[in-house]
Parts: C-alpha cells; structure tokens; sequence
C-alpha cells in the first residue's frame, strides 16, 4: 500500500505545482495564499512519497523504522486533504482543476497506510525474528 499511495503522492505533487504554475496570474482567485499554500502541498506530497518508498523498502527487508517512515509518509498527504476541506478557496481552487476526486481517494488511501502501518501485527512481524538455529529432532515415535 505503501508504494502505491507514493506514486499517489509523486502524481499529486506533479499535479498541485502545474496546476499552481498555469494559474499563476490567471485564475479567478489571484490571492497570495492560493500560490503558496499549493507550492507547500506539492513539496509536501513530494516529500512524502521519498518517505513512502524508503519505508516499504525497509518493510520488504523487515526492519521497524520501515513502519514508522510509513506512518510518518502517509500522515503527510493528509495535510491537503484537511486544507481541501477546511478552507473555501483551496476547495474552489482544485474543484476548478478537476482534483477534488483524487485528492480524497488519496486521503482515503492515507489514511488506510497509516492505520495499517501503526498496528501492533505489523510491528510485531517486523520485530520476529526466527531461531538462529532449529529446535534439536526429537525422539521417534514410540
């Protein structure tokens, strides 16, 4: 889930900083915080899809930080989605770009990784180790 929210996230980066560059200047909106607030979510998704891929890597070869590098990459893109819903001309903003759809599948998909991540059966697979040795054969049946 992990590596399939970062390309999620690396889309919607992609998506937020040329939808930011077209309608610089020529949006309905030309407000200084519709030009900022974007280019901070779309560093923002960037940079949680590094922390994504490094903590499904980790997870592949069972180490702990694995899950919190996820956790910590999933809480990330939940930053857009709260924005989306919280502020009227951030939401006018995308539902003009065609975005509001997307943006709360990712959210959803977030929010899914990081509970996942954050579950005590997933840190305890990655905490187990097997026994450096096998058991001694026992005795035969009698």
């Amino acid at each position: 889930m992990a590596l399939l929210l970062s390309l999620g996230a690396a889309w919607g980066s992609y998506t937020t900083f040329a939808a930011s560059a077209a309608c610089y200047g020529s949006c309905r909106r030309n407000v200084a915080l519709l030009h900022t607030l974007p280019l901070a979510c779309g560093v923002l998704l960037a940079v949680s899809a590094l922390l994504l891929v490094l903590g499904a890597v980790l997870i592949f070869v069972q180490k702990v930080p694995g899950a919190v590098l996820t956790g910590l990459g999933a809480l990330l893109p939940l930053v857009p989605v709260v924005l989306f819903f919280a502020i009227a001309d951030i939401r006018d903003y995308v539902i003009e770009f065609g975005l509001d759809l997307p943006i709360i599948v990712i959210g959803a998909f977030a929010l899914a990784t990081f509970t996942l991540s954050v579950l005590s059966p997933t840190l305890a697979f990655l905490r187990y180790r097997p026994p450096a040795f096998p058991p001694p054969p026992g005795y035969g049946p009698r």
